[in-house]
């Protein structure tokens, strides 16, 4: 379980904000304290960047 300062730190709304650019709206999960990005499956277009197509 996370310290009250890393949980409030994780949770904060501005941090949810950058994910949501970074990786994408509802590309990842956050939890009381901890995030997890490992949640969504790459898009097509993600994929073929992961496997260095164009």
């Amino acid at each position: 379980m996370a310290t009250r300062p890393f949980q409030n730190a994780a949770t904060m709304p501005n941090l949810h904000r950058a994910f949501d650019q970074l990786v994408g709206p509802g590309r990842w999960r956050a939890r009381q304290g901890l995030l997890d990005l490992t949640g969504a499956d790459p898009t097509p277009v993600e994929q073929a960047v992961i496997n260095g197509l164009s």
